[in-house]
């Protein structure tokens, strides 16, 4: 991965973030665009590692379930594991430390938001106008070399609130991991290749082409690119599971 790519996200995300917190609400905007942009661009090689202060995470759009999935790795393997099976605390640490707490991410029955519809619904709208006129050439530029994404243009639902905050521990979250990446050693990047690949084909399928669980269930099974070994490795733990254990143990703020 270009380093030049992952400073001027990075940068943008910064800028971005910061004119957010100064009132420039539809930047949430902005930042879904360029996010979801970078992760399912067409023939792209990219993925989202998410940090914590307990562990490298992948973002529930990337998994057929909703929550977070911890990387547990050794020097022979690197393994999948959902947060909460590999201590009740990692979850509850994660959401005390976040910059906002309010992180959504419920089963979609609990008529609550995914980040998966924050992403997809925030993502090349752009009907209001609060957003920070000194960004435009920086978010141009970020636009120019991502390229466009096939997900078709849906009509922002969201007027503010509680979505465009989570937009923005999104993009906290995204913003520490791409700085991560520029860190992260070719030895070690090496050991993630495959997971993150793997990550990457589930992404496609389950932002563009999941109609239900049972048809994302068919369309990995399909995929020749994932052996059977790595199928099951990819569902240890169901959606419906992993969101059930997780809406325990996360309470929304007041």
């Amino acid at each position: 991965m270009e380093k030049k790519l992952l400073s001027t996200i990075i940068g943008f995300l910064d800028k971005s973030m910061a004119a957010y917190d100064a009132g420039y609400a539809d930047e949430a905007v902005h930042m879904a665009t360029i996010i979801e942009r970078f992760l399912t661009s067409n023939g792209s090689d990219r993925t989202l590692l998410l940090l914590s202060t307990t562990g490298i995470y992948l973002p529930s759009n990337t998994l057929p379930y909703l929550g977070f999935v911890r990387i547990e790795q050794t020097e022979d393997s690197v393994q999948f594991l959902a947060s909460v099976q590999a201590g009740q605390d990692c979850l509850e640490k994660w959401i005390q430390t976040s910059d906002y707490v309010g992180e959504i991410i419920f089963d979609d029955n609990n008529l609550l938001i995914s980040r998966k519809d924050i992403l997809t619904n925030l993502s090349g709208t752009c009907k209001n106008q609060a957003f920070d006129p000194a960004l435009k050439q920086q978010y141009a530029l970020c636009l120019d070399i991502l390229p466009e994404s096939t997900h078709p243009e849906k009509e922002n639902l969201y007027t503010g609130g509680i979505p465009y905050a989570q937009m923005r521990q999104i993009a906290y979250e995204v913003r520490e991991s791409l700085s991560s990446m520029l860190e992260t050693s070719g030895e070690t990047r090496k050991k993630l290749d495959r997971e993150i690949e793997l990550a990457k084909i589930g992404a496609r399928h389950y932002f563009y082409e999941k109609k239900d669980n049972f048809a994302y269930n068919r369309l990995i099974n399909k995929d020749k690119r994932i052996t059977d070994t790595e199928k099951r490795s990819l569902y240890l733990q169901t959606r419906k599971e992993n969101a059930e254990e997780i809406s325990r143990s996360v309470m929304l703020p007041q």
